[in-house]
């Protein structure tokens, strides 16, 4: 779902190709742009029950500063995002 608002926008995202495992899982990726500070926040959650080994891949162009854990609380979906991009 998009939500976009002057100098903000936000992107959830999820998809269901997990569902078919025997520990089935839903990722939902939270992309937030502050305009304003220049600040784009990626979240990624996994939905699901019990414990899973999880990795996710996330590529930069060369140059980008990855910042983990430095936005304010409500950048992403009112908890501090995973990777602040600047």
């Amino acid at each position: 779902a998009w939500d976009v608002r002057p100098g903000a926008a936000r992107l959830v995202a999820a998809h269901t190709g997990y569902r078919r495992l025997p520990a089935p899982v839903t990722p939902v990726r939270t992309i937030a742009l502050d305009a304003a500070d220049g600040v784009l926040a990626v979240r990624d959650a996994i939905e699901g029950k019990g414990p899973h080994d999880v990795s996710i891949p996330l590529h930069f162009a060369p140059g980008v500063r990855v910042v983990f854990g430095e936005v304010a609380d409500g950048a992403a979906d009112g908890r501090s995002p995973d990777h602040c991009l600047r």
